[in-house]
């Protein structure tokens, strides 16, 4: 029953924030990064298997060479595969710091955002601190008059014994 019931708070909160998260991408413009990044992993694995399968071993396939652009990609590098021709390594520079500025850029822009979130909440607190504090200088206003009205009774009041 507990696992049940902790699927559906997980789908509540999936219904509730799907929205913003859909439209995250198109807000940040990271849809724009994420099809430029998928562009150089297949063009740039379809022009580095071309370069490479009549020299180097390691590449006998286009899947290889898309396995060479991923882990390239993520700069994991694992090795397996390595560019022999001059061609094949200048497209392995231009994959990996693809990878490393689109990574660069979901951080940046998660970063941003958090941010931007923090700074708009922060905004809601001053400007609720500022009302209260407005309410309570008309308050300290009010007792003011009311302490001046009293004062002023009092010295009638002594004025009247006197």
């Amino acid at each position: 029953l507990l696992v049940l019931l902790r699927f559906y708070a997980l789908f509540r909160v999936l219904i509730i924030t799907g929205h913003k998260v859909r439209e995250y991408p198109s807000k940040t413009k990271l849809d724009y990064a994420t099809v430029i990044l998928l562009l150089v992993l297949i063009i740039g694995s379809f022009i580095f298997f071309i370069v490479e399968r009549s020299v180097n071993p390691e590449v006998p396939n286009y899947e290889s060479a898309v396995w060479f652009s991923i882990i390239s990609m993520t700069t994991v590098g694992y090795g397996d595969i390595v560019p022999v021709t001059l061609i094949g390594r200048i497209l392995g520079v231009i994959i990996i710091l693809t990878g490393m500025g689109y990574v660069s850029l979901v951080t940046a822009t998660l970063a941003y955002s958090f941010i931007d979130l923090f700074r708009k909440e922060s905004g809601k607190a001053v400007k609720k601190v500022e009302e209260r504090v407005i309410n309570y200088e008309d308050k300290i206003d009010e007792l003011v008059v009311k302490i001046e009205e009293l004062a002023n009774k009092i010295d009638d009041i002594k004025n009247k014994k006197e």
